[in-house]
């Protein structure tokens, strides 16, 4: 379930070889049936946090910020952990 999380945030953000992706927690997710993973995209000079939620079955992923009610969950659950908050549009992608 972690690698399907990571693989994912890579093919999506189209991430080069050089860039670290890092687990960082496995919880149950807000959303129903699925969990919450937390990683770090780590590049030479940029951390960036990134909330993926995959369901249990690991048939289904989703990538990007969870809005419930209004409130931007993946924001709150990322600042919860002590990951710093930084943008994920800072993440130059494709570059090295």
């Amino acid at each position: 379930m972690v690698q399907l999380a990571i693989e994912t945030v890579r093919i999506q953000a189209d991430l080069p070889e050089d860039v670290e992706v890092k687990f960082v927690e496995k919880r149950e997710s807000s959303i129903p049936d699925f969990y919450t993973i937390k990683l770090l995209v780590i590049k030479a000079d940029q951390v960036v946090p990134m909330m993926v939620y995959v369901d249990r079955a690991a048939d289904k992923v989703i990538v990007g910020s969870l809005f419930i009610r209004g409130e931007n969950v993946t924001r709150r659950e990322s600042a919860s952990s002590g990951i710093p908050k930084i943008d994920v549009g800072y993440l130059e992608t494709g570059k090295t």
